[in-house]
């Protein structure tokens, strides 16, 4: 698990766009009140990868609330 921050509030659906070779970020929906989370990452290859603070990694999709 690593944490990330998003630039502002938003709830949706965090999908990974930018992942270094061999990285999988897993798809997450956010409820975010403070633009904090935390996303399941595996490396799939034997070659340590470094994923750097700031770097963008995803988008989040705003998904409707219904209720």
């Amino acid at each position: 698990m690593i944490p990330m921050r998003c630039k502002e509030k938003k709830t949706g659906l965090f999908e990974s766009t930018r992942t270094p070779s061999g990285v999988l970020l897993k798809k997450t929906v956010v409820d975010n009140s403070d633009c904090n989370f935390w996303i399941k990452a595996v490396n799939l290859t034997e070659t340590p990868v470094t994923l750097y603070k700031n770097q963008r990694v995803g988008v989040i999709t705003e998904i409707s609330q219904n209720g």
